[in-house]
């Protein structure tokens, strides 16, 4: 199951698994006992919430901090990352595999 904050035309490709949402209480979804990876741009808010609830992390960096930010929560095994400008949908699966099945 995938929870996605989107606000926008629904994507005509997607997945049944996938729900949108205009807003979504990112605090206590990372809380949830489900929640097995967050997909993020490394805003030092929704890091150390994830550290906080120990929810691994595919970290998308776009600007400012969050490059750092996701650089040390890589450094530390919280992360991995993908490129934004350069990432593929078989980049962005392999990241949350990777988050999901491998334990650091």
């Amino acid at each position: 199951q995938v929870l996605w904050r989107y606000k926008g035309k629904k994507p005509d490709a997607l997945g049944n698994n996938t729900r949108l949402y205009d807003w979504i209480p990112q605090n206590d979804l990372l809380g949830h006992p489900k929640t097995k990876a967050f997909i993020t741009h490394g805003g030092t808010n929704g890091i150390y919430e994830a550290i906080y609830h120990g929810v691994p992390m595919v970290g998308v960096p776009m600007f400012a901090d969050q490059p750092d930010n996701i650089a040390h929560m890589k450094a530390k095994g919280a992360a991995v990352e993908v490129n934004l400008n350069t990432m593929t949908s078989a980049d962005l699966l392999r990241a949350l595999r990777t988050v999901i099945n491998d334990p650091s």
